[in-house]
């Protein structure tokens, strides 16, 4: 079977996630009946998804239950991560069932946000939005976001976390994105943004970018694989692989010579119990690591057999994680 784009499965996914939600009209029946016309490649997509699905056997009660109570590492049997430079990138389809597999965990939906709304992530959850105005956003775990749509305008104000958006192309209304200062302008394009303990930062994926920030002379444009990263009162520019850009998307996070200290926020995201590091030097060591967001406890013990640390667990908190140096 021929390879299918990237941006097909994609599409299923979200059709597939929709038509499953319980609230599927017969407008948007003639609306998905279109999709599939419009392509060989969406109905082959689609019908992969929906056979992945089915193999999942997801459960609508247990998705919508999931947050209700923590996960449960040990229960899931993934392979040992790979801890190592250079790693390969999954195949999408790949990427698509583990996706699939954390739905049971972590609820897996796409909505859409009407103006004004406030949304939020918690720990472990990543959701999928459609905005008022027909740009696509995803949220990781432990995001906050309030987008304000008007006839002039389109504006998102990302209180912390992560967030990666699809920009529907619209020249009269500028898409604006607002965190800790930064303010990042497009007008069809695709771009994350996100904290991180240098300063609030986005990565381009597609199209350009106006980037500046409050008390900040200088404006940057930014382009495909370009991040830029308010630290201090200087916007910094660096080159980066568009292909990493948001991958917990897709369910999967990956480094690449990352501080242990930032990586250890990135799994906060999604690992309930909680990792600490003990020793503050091991939060300096870099670390270019990839795996699955169901895979953090394998992760760590693979991490810290790297950088040499020992995991500890305590009496009355058996799940989280706590790094100390082994000397």
């Amino acid at each position: 079977m021929k390879a299918i784009e990237t941006s097909a499965a994609e599409q299923a996914m979200h059709w597939l996630a929709r038509r499953t939600s319980g609230a599927f009209g017969k407008d948007e029946q003639r609306a998905f009946e279109a999709w599939l016309a419009g392509s060989p490649d969406h109905g082959e997509a689609y019908a992969e998804a929906e056979a992945l699905w089915a193999q999942l056997a997801w459960s609508p009660s247990l998705n919508s239950g999931s947050l209700k109570r923590p996960v449960d590492a040990a229960s899931v049997s993934p392979a040992r991560p790979a801890v190592r430079r250079n790693a390969p990138r999954a195949g999408w389809w790949g990427a698509v069932a583990a996706s699939l597999l954390l739905a049971c965990l972590a609820p897996f939906a796409v909505e859409r946000l009407t103006a004004g709304r406030t949304l939020s992530t918690e720990v472990g959850e990543i959701r999928h939005l459609t905005l008022e105005d027909g740009s696509r956003a995803s949220l990781a775990g432990a995001t906050r976001m309030n987008s304000i749509m008007t006839e002039r305008s389109r504006t998102v104000n990302l209180a912390r976390g992560d967030a990666y958006f699809d920009v529907a192309h619209d020249r009269t209304r500028v898409f604006t994105v607002n965190l800790e200062g930064l303010k990042v302008e497009a007008v069809g394009t695709a771009f994350e943004v996100r904290a991180t303990q240098a300063g609030p930062q986005v990565l381009v994926s597609e199209g350009r970018v106006r980037v500046s920030a409050r008390g900040v002379r200088q404006t940057v444009m930014a382009g495909p694989g370009e991040g830029v990263t308010l630290v201090g009162h200087d916007l910094r520019r660096a080159r980066f692989d568009p292909a990493s850009a948001a991958t917990w998307r897709r369910q999967r996070l990956a480094f690449v010579d990352t501080p242990f200290s930032e990586v250890i926020v990135e799994l906060n995201r999604y690992y309930a119990p909680g990792v600490v590091v003990e020793t503050p030097a091991l939060g300096a060591r870099r670390v270019t690591a990839s795996f699955a967001v169901d895979q953090i406890p394998q992760a760590m013990e693979s991490m810290a057999r790297e950088m040499g640390a020992r995991l500890e667990h305590r009496p009355g908190e058996p799940d989280r994680i706590r790094l100390t140096s082994a000397n």
